[in-house]
């Protein structure tokens, strides 16, 4: 949180509690400005991604994938094998950014939680149900 980055023709981006926000805006073209808004919605969803927030799904959707992929390079993360945001073991697959053996699509933390109530539910008798 409060990390500082640049994206290039002078946008920066502030790393906030539950947002990316864009700090300052470039003199670059229209098409500058639309990956500005691409990168900070992509940035945004790795780290609810990576936080466990957000389902993957909603990381593959975003278009900023390549964008995210270049941008966890420069900063030195070699996305050819594992590697870990925020406590989530994550791979590239067909392109996209997934959770290490999560084939559900919902972050595992979330799942397992999901399946221990559903198993201490599924061990209270009936008549206590």
């Amino acid at each position: 949180m409060g990390n500082v980055f640049s994206f290039g023709n002078g946008y920066k981006f502030t790393v906030e509690r539950d947002r990316v926000r864009i700090d300052s805006y470039g003199k670059g073209t229209a098409e500058d400005y639309q990956n500005a808004g691409s990168f900070a919605f992509g940035l945004s969803a790795l780290i609810s991604f990576g936080d466990q927030q957000a389902f993957s799904a909603l990381h593959r959707a975003a278009v900023s994938t390549p964008m995210m992929l270049e941008f966890l390079n420069e900063l030195g993360v070699d996305t050819s094998r594992e590697f870990i945001i925020n406590d989530t073991r994550c791979e590239v697959r067909h392109g996209r950014i997934e959770e290490v053996g999560n084939k559900v699509g919902v972050p595992s933390s979330i799942h397992q939680k999901a399946v221990e109530r559903y198993e201490k539910w599924m061990y209270l008798p009936l008549s206590k149900r």
